[in-house]
């Protein structure tokens, strides 16, 4: 029994003596250390080595204060940590001034031990955009195998950036063909035609063999289980691609009423979710000109489906993507009190598919993450971003 199967925050003293009992040897995911990591200057190049050792491989655990025998772990020992706080985010600093490019989603876990010290567990994922490299005193690429670490050759560096270049690829691909589907109306439920805001959120590892997620959950709650951009739902049912709910829609055949929004989780833990701008009391139901507000309601959503793509077992990181389709002629509204129109042009476009953001941790701000996307869609109705 190793850890990778507990989630990092509940990992407890008696987990690290059960990893003691059961003889866990040291491996490919799992390293023991001694020691407090990266005191002296001098120690922090071995440090990174380790950290990016993990990345450009499978991931894994490295546990600091555990003494080993031959790779095997005999005794939880720990150390002193003043300020548990200040320790994180000394070895936080580190990994990102000492890598490049940054690896995104590690995790930093300290356990306070019955005997008053502590154990650091630094949790590194499988990076999907290798290879990383070490900047302090050097510029050398590492992984490592069953017999440890060791450093990367020309032909290991090739594969590693194909991994890199396959994951863009895929979520790049991924994209497409689900806008494409969209403006073509193949959608989980009819929707109402009208501008469309479309909100991708695909995890790196979705691509990944076996990555399939258990969504049964969510079809025994039902009930808001699966939220929409704009509003909760009590629709909601399990579907091919995975679990889909949505907002307005009711019957089927000649008398039913299409959607003005739906979200889809796919079993790989992709979360697609569209709305419609919505006005019953607009001819139609579909707003002339786009409304600012989408702003926040996108940054809501993407709050919301951050805790649902972490309630089924997702890590960062997570590419954000946003497009708003059909809105070719349409302006944003910017209106003073009387409600004219200030200095927004007709977009030129129809179609403003916008680049990607990752979220690396889920305490990142989402707003400003946000911002410079935001700002592309203003400047592309004439107006100046930085709002």
């Amino acid at each position: 029994m190793s850890l990778e199967n507990i989630p990092l925050e509940k990992i407890m003293e008696n987990d690290l003596q059960t990893l003691i009992k059961n003889k866990v040897q040291e491996g490919k995911c799992i390293e023991y250390k001694e020691n407090r990591p990266a005191i002296k200057d001098e120690e922090k190049k071995k440090f990174l080595i380790q950290i990016t050792s993990f990345a450009n491989a499978a991931g894994g655990d490295i546990i600091y204060g555990i003494r080993e025998e031959n790779h095997i772990p005999k005794e939880v020992l720990g150390f002193e940590i003043s300020n548990v706080d200040e320790e994180k985010l000394r070895l936080a600093n580190i990994i990102r001034d000492g890598v490049e490019p940054h690896i995104w989603g590690f995790n930093i876990h300290i356990i306070s031990l019955s005997s008053g010290k502590s154990i650091i567990i630094i949790r590194i994922p499988r990076s999907f955009y290798p290879p990383h490299m070490v900047l302090f005193g050097e510029r050398r690429f590492y992984s490592r195998g069953p017999a440890g670490v060791y450093p990367l050759d020309v032909g290991d560096l090739r594969t590693l950036f194909g991994i890199a270049d396959a994951t863009a690829k895929s979520i790049r691909n991924f994209r497409i063909d689900r806008l494409m589907r969209i403006k073509n109306g193949e959608t989980p439920i009819p929707m109402l035609k009208g501008p469309t805001y479309v909100l991708h959120m695909i995890p790196f590892d979705a691509f990944s063999l076996g990555s399939n997620y258990d969504l049964s959950a969510f079809d025994e709650i039902r009930a808001n289980a699966l939220p929409n951009i704009c509003w909760t739902t009590s629709n909601g049912r399990i579907n091919f691609n995975g679990f889909v709910s949505y907002h307005g829609y009711v019957g089927t055949g000649p008398t039913s009423k299409p959607a003005c929004s739906y979200t889809q989780l796919f079993r790989n833990g992709i979360v697609e979710s569209a709305y419609v701008q919505y006005n019953p009391t607009k001819e139609g139901n579909v707003e002339k000109n786009i409304d600012p507000a989408y702003e926040k309601h996108i940054i809501q959503g993407i709050k919301k489906f951050l805790i649902i793509q972490t309630q089924i077992g997702i890590s960062p990181p997570i590419a954000i993507l946003l497009a708003i389709l059909g809105v070719k002629g349409r302006s944003i509204s910017r209106g003073n009190s009387e409600g004219n129109f200030l200095d927004a042009i007709p977009f030129e476009q129809d179609d403003v598919v916008l680049s990607e953001i990752v979220i690396e941790n889920l305490d990142d701000d989402i707003s400003k993450k946000m911002r410079p996307i935001f700002d592309i869609v203003l400047n592309a109705a004439g107006l100046k971003g930085g709002n």
